[in-house]
């Protein structure tokens, strides 16, 4: 039995165990479960993890000056945003193209449309999902229902285009430190747009998962962190923005991949509920989410809210469908569960005691020193359907604090426990909860109004320059990114053209992404290695003659290999890393290219190849069969199912090591 086989296996019985426990969770118990999972996960990828040593060489070294911060990891100026087709417009298209196919007639209108219809009540205008779903709950937890936000998806084509068409794009957005550990994926790479015009603010923001082509392998992603520092090194905005659209579109077509083995960003597979098979990735997938304030003069005003989307094809009944399915929002645990008395009577009482018990397990990195590695594992059970950035709202705001001092039973297991934990780390039970909401999207929205910028909030940290913080650095009140682009950001600097840009904040500039720098500096200065595959997708004598043949070719390599190594490290003993290395770099980078071309044509010639994947994903749910042409029932029959597939997932944790989302 194959060692994927036997992983899937260990999965399921440990999600059968979870799902039957009814006694108080232990945190050690909860941590190791959660551990199995992603073990499992990692067990079923492709390539090994941990390259052989001599398989490897140093790259030329890259300097913190050669990775400029705004062309490399976050791309907000205007002169090479408005020299590309970034549009909305132009992101919808590409995945109505992907989707068209399998769901005839679906096209930007269409999915704009069904996005925003899920703010409505049912039956709003389309046939999709509705806020009112479920009795207006999301994942079990209650969602605010109607929003004027809905108001999108009213109108004709003509009016629905012109809609599209205020959305502009405001950012680029590298997010290599968000790869899935084990290197699964390459990060997120993600569009923000923002509205212009009316009353109010409304944000959409892509966040594609880019698989990694040879999954498990770090040297798999190198090409994109490679793509993205090249970008430092161009002064024209146009051609930065030439670049970009190839690597976000795949524009124009029929032009040669610009990262050979990858897909475009901008693919439906990549922000779906099923992802990606492992004939590319096994990554599971990205996201789409919204930050919603729209006002209107008429209508009384509502909170700042915060949702997220998964792309769904359902092929489980002809003819398929195409859905923008709402789902949890991650690391956003509801606030009820913060209070230890729900864990012991009332409805929540087992989803507060498993939270609890992760809280617990997860002390430790909550009281983490470095501002970059706070995080904490939420199981996707626990997130709540919405955020709201609004305290003084009475829609359930999460006020994590309040709610976990406002537990009043006899029963304290689980503050002591924090409060000793915390202790251990010369800090608080209110700072460690303080950290946990950082964590969410408070610690990204109006961090100010749920206390995070008073003194001494968190506790001590130390920032990727050195500083050291006791509170969390601010937003722009609600965003990060200034919608209303200022005319003087980059004045004077020839490599943002007329020098207007979105501002960031100052949490962004000061503390988050200078470690995206640290991070990208580290992975394009470690060794580059010649990826092992471990051919999971092959069982039996054919997976020992794929090994044979991959081994057969290694050692050729590695023979080869030598020398140059040797050359490298003899010029740098007198030399470290100076262009006098380059030429035996130069034949080291040649050998393991050759190595992967003969590999690949001795596996094919042998039939070993795993299977190309499909033009798209499709689920086979049983919502359309289930709702027996009841549309409505079968609208939150899908996103029921659909948010099960999703708690599928062990929480995301990152090659950083870190629980981060956003």
């Amino acid at each position: 039995m194959s060692i994927r086989r036997l992983g899937l296996i260990a999965w399921c019985l440990l999600l059968s165990f979870a799902a039957s426990a009814q006694q108080r969770f232990d945190p050690r118990q909860l941590f190791e479960r959660n551990e199995a999972r992603r073990s499992a996960l990692l067990q079923s990828l492709t390539f090994a993890a941990e390259p052989s040593p001599n398989m490897c060489v140093a790259p030329p070294q890259t300097t913190p000056a050669q990775i400029d911060i705004d062309r490399s990891l976050f791309v907000h100026d205007r002169a090479t945003l408005d020299a590309g087709n970034f549009s909305l417009r132009h992101t919808l298209d590409k995945i109505a193209d992907d989707v068209d196919g399998v769901v005839n007639g679906t096209t930007a209108l269409t999915i704009f449309r069904q996005l925003w219809d899920t703010q409505n009540a049912a039956p709003g205008t389309t046939n999709g999902p509705h806020c009112s779903d479920n009795g207006s709950t999301l994942n079990g937890f209650p969602i605010a229902c109607p929003r004027l936000e809905g108001s999108e998806a009213a109108g004709d084509d003509t009016a629905i285009a012109d809609k599209i068409n205020t959305y502009v794009p405001l950012a680029l957005v590298n997010r290599l430190d968000l790869a899935h550990e084990g290197w699964r994926n390459c990060g997120e790479y993600r569009i923000i747009y923002g509205k212009r015009g009316g009353a109010g603010r409304n944000l959409i923001i892509f966040e594609a998962v880019l698989p990694n082509p040879k999954p498990g392998c770090r040297d798999g992603c190198r090409q994109v962190a490679e793509f993205w520092q090249s970008l430092s090194t161009i002064q024209s905005p146009a051609q930065r923005a030439a670049l970009l659209v190839r690597f976000f579109y795949g524009d124009p077509p029929n032009t040669p991949d610009l990262l050979p083995g990858f897909r475009e960003v901008v693919h439906a597979d990549h922000y779906s509920a099923k992802g990606v098979t492992s004939g590319y990735g096994s990554s599971g997938s990205g996201q789409i989410r919204t930050n919603e304030f729209l006002q209107f003069p008429e209508a009384e005003p509502q909170p700042w809210m915060l949702r997220e989307y998964k792309t769904a094809i359902d092929c489980g009944s002809q003819p398929c469908t195409f859905t923008m399915v709402p789902i949890m929002v991650k690391v956003n645990p509801f606030g009820e569960l913060w209070n230890e008395d729900r864990a012991h009577s009332g409805p929540l009482q087992a989803l507060a005691q498993a939270f609890q018990a992760g809280v617990e397990a997860d002390v430790s990195r909550l009281a983490s020193a470095d501002i970059t590695r706070i995080g904490y594992s939420v199981a996707l059970e626990h997130d709540a359907g919405q955020s709201i950035s609004q305290p003084e709202s009475p829609q359930a705001p999460e006020l994590y604090l309040q709610r976990f001092d406002e537990a009043t039973g006899a029963v304290n297991t689980f503050r002591t426990a924090i409060a000793a934990s915390a202790m251990a780390h010369n800090l608080t039970a209110a700072q460690i909860v303080n950290r946990a909401l950082t964590q969410s999207c408070h610690g990204c929205h109006q961090p100010g109004s749920f206390g995070l910028l008073a003194a001494n909030s968190i506790g001590p940290v130390i920032t990727p320059k050195g500083d050291v913080l006791n509170s969390w650095p601010d937003a722009l009140s609600f965003v990060h990114i200034e919608t209303v682009a200022d005319p003087n950001l980059f004045l004077g600097n020839p490599a943002f053209g007329s020098g207007e840009g979105h501002r960031l904040s100052e949490a962004l500039t000061d503390v988050f992404l200078p470690g995206r720098k640290n991070f990208l500096l580290s992975q394009l200065n470690l060794p580059t290695c010649a990826c092992r595959n471990r051919f999971t997708f092959l069982e039996g004598a054919r997976r020992q003659r794929a090994l044979q043949i991959q081994d057969r070719i290694d050692e050729r390599f590695v023979e080869e290999l030598a020398p140059q190594n040797r050359e490298i490290e003899r010029l740098e003993r007198s030399q470290p890393r100076t262009a006098a290395t380059q030429p035996a770099r130069q034949r080291a980078t040649d050998l393991s290219a050759q190595r992967d071309r003969d590999l690949s044509a001795q596996l094919g010639a042998a039939g070993l190849v795993p299977a190309a994947p499909t033009a798209v994903q499709t689920l086979r749910l049983t919502a359309a069969r289930q709702a027996r042409g009841n549309k409505a029932l079968e609208a939150q029959l899908r996103q029921q199912q659909v948010s099960e597939i999703v708690r599928e997932e062990p929480p995301r944790r990152t090659v950083t090591g870190s629980f981060a989302v956003h």
